[in-house]
C-alpha cells in the first residue's frame, strides 16, 4: 500500500497528538488506538498513512523542529545556545519529553536509531547551516569533524539532563559548550 501524508490542519493536528501522548505516557503506550481517540480518527486512517508508529513518531517530531528558523546570532556559541533553547526546538517543553520517550525506545533497535540520528542530527539543514557559518567565521577549522561535535553537544545535554537531573537552561547550556564542544571545535586536528 502506497502511503501518503495527510496534508495540512488534519495532519498537524494528528502530530501534536502524538507528541502530547508521547510526552504524557511515553512510547511504549503510544498506540494507534490511543493516538485515533485523541485526534479523533479512525485508526485505519492512521495506519493508511504512516506504516509503523516510529515513522509516526519521527514525522511528529520532524514536524516539530521543523517549526524553528535558521539560527544565526554572529557566533558558534550563540547558535548553539539558541538552538537548544528555542521554545519550539528538540530540547524544550513537550517536545523534548517526546524525544526522551522515543530515545529511551530506540536503544532496543539500531537500525532505526541510527536513521532517527541522521534525522535530527546529521541531515538537519539547520544543524548543517550552524556548522558552515562557524567555518566561514573561522571559529572551528573546515574540516572539522561536524558529526562528533554535534553528537558531543546532543549527548552531554542528554547526559546532565535525562541521568543526572539537570533543568535544560541557559546554565547547563553553556556548561556543555564551554568545556566540551567549544573547546573540541577549535582543537580540531
Amino acid at each position: 500500500m502506497t502511503r501518503q501524508p495527510i496534508e495540512g490542519t488534519r495532519r498537524r493536528e494528528m502530530l501534536g497528538a502524538t507528541i502530547a501522548l508521547l510526552a504524557d505516557h511515553g512510547y511504549d503506550k503510544l498506540t494507534f488506538d490511543a493516538l485515533a481517540r485523541a485526534a479523533r480518527t479512525s485508526k485505519a486512517t492512521i495506519y493508511r498513512h504512516w506504516a509503523s508508529k516510529l515513522d509516526l513518531v519521527v514525522e511528529a517530531l520532524r514536524d516539530q523542529v521543523a517549526r524553528r528558523g535558521e539560527v544565526d546570532t554572529g557566533s558558534l556559541r550563540g547558535d548553539l545556545l539558541a538552538t537548544v533553547l528555542d521554545p519550539d526546538g528538540l530540547f524544550q517543553g513537550s517536545t523534548f519529553k517526546a524525544f526522551n520517550a522515543t530515545f529511551t525506545a530506540l536503544l532496543w533497535d539500531p537500525d532505526a536509531a541510527g536513521g532517527f540520528v541522521r534525522t535530527f542530527l546529521d541531515d538537519d539543514p539547520k544543524i548543517s547551516a550552524i556548522w558552515d557559518h562557524a567555518a566561514e567565521r573561522g571559529e572551528i577549522p573546515p574540516h572539522a569533524d561536524r558529526d562528533l561535535l554535534s553528537a558531543a553537544l546532543f549527548y552531554g545535554l542528554l547526559h546532565l539532563v535525562v541521568l543526572r537531573g539537570a533543568p535544560m537552561d541557559t546554565t547547563t547550556v553553556t556548561r556543555v559548550l564551554d568545556t566540551v564542544v567549544l573547546p573540541a571545535a577549535a582543537t580540531q586536528p
